[in-house]
C-alpha cells in the first residue's frame, strides 16, 4: 500500500526530577509544552462517519514512554473487560511498538475508555502471546461524557527487554478505534521513532508494523513520520 510523504516528530526526553503522574488528565505543564503528532487522518471514512478529532503526544526519560492521547467523541463506547479483554470491540487507543526492526517481533498496548488494558507480546503476522505483559508499566483513563476521553501510557523499557539507544531504530504505530452507533471509525498513525540521545538526524524510510488485511474492520493505516528521540 502507498505511504503517505513522510513526516517528522520530536519525541522529546523530559528532564530528570519531572514528574508525571497517571490519571489520565494530562495536566503536567509537561504535557502543555509537547508538540502533537499531527491530526490523524480517516482513509476509509463513509459517508455519515463522525470524523472526531485525535492528539496523541510522545516523551520520555531513562525509564519510560510516556504517551498521552485525547480522543473528542460524543458517543464514548466502552464496555468493562478485565485484564486482557477484548478492548478492541470498544473505544480504543493503541501503541505498537518494534525496538528490534529486525526480528518479527513487537508489543502491543491497547486501552479502551474503561481504563481496561490488553497488552501483548506478537510475532508477525499475528501470533499472539498473551501471556506477556508489563508489570512495570502503568495506564489510565479520564472520560468527560459525551465529550472526550483521554488515555495515558507509561511504558516501561525494562519490561520491553530494550531501552534507546544512540542511532538505534523502534518501528512505531499509534491507533484508535472510534465506535459509533455500530459503525467503526478508526484513525491512525504508522511511524518510524529513531532514538537518538543527542542529536538530530533524518532517515527515508517507510516501515510498517504489519499489513492491511482486506475487508478488516480493524487495521493498521500507512501514513508514515519520522520521530526523533532527543534530549531536551
Amino acid at each position: 500500500m502507498a505511504a503517505s510523504k513522510l513526516k517528522s516528530y520530536i519525541c522529546r526526553r523530559i528532564p530528570k526530577g519531572t514528574r508525571i503522574k497517571i490519571d489520565g488528565k494530562l495536566d503536567e505543564k509537561v504535557w502543555a509544552k509537547l508538540k502533537s503528532v499531527g491530526p490523524f487522518e480517516f482513509p476509509w471514512a463513509k459517508k455519515g462517519d463522525l470524523k472526531q478529532s485525535t492528539v496523541a503526544k510522545l516523551c520520555w526519560d531513562d525509564e519510560f514512554l510516556y504517551l498521552g492521547y485525547h480522543a473528542n467523541d460524543l458517543c464514548i463506547n466502552a464496555k468493562k473487560r478485565g485484564p486482557k479483554g477484548k478492548v478492541w470491540l470498544d473505544d480504543v487507543v493503541e501503541i505498537f511498538l518494534d525496538p528490534t526492526p529486525k526480528d518479527k517481533i513487537y508489543y502491543g498496548f491497547e486501552l479502551n475508555a474503561n481504563g481496561d488494558l490488553l497488552d501483548y507480546e506478537m510475532e508477525y503476522y499475528r501470533k499472539n502471546n498473551f501471556k506477556w505483559c508489563s508489570p512495570n508499566s502503568k495506564t489510565a483513563i479520564h472520560v468527560v461524557k459525551d465529550r472526550y476521553f483521554q488515555g495515558e501510557f507509561k511504558i516501561s523499557f525494562k519490561d520491553l527487554g530494550f531501552y534507546p539507544k544512540l542511532g538505534s531504530k523502534w518501528k512505531m504505530c499509534l491507533c484508535r478505534c472510534d465506535y459509533n452507533k455500530g459503525r467503526i471509525n478508526q484513525k491512525g498513525r504508522i511511524f518510524i521513532f529513531l532514538a537518538d540521545l543527542v542529536t538530530l538526524y533524518s532517515a527515508n524510510r517507510t516501515m510498517a508494523v504489519h499489513s492491511i488485511e482486506k475487508n478488516s474492520l480493524k487495521a493498521v493505516y500507512s501514513v508514515l513520520f519520522t520521530v526523533y528521540c532527543v534530549k531536551r
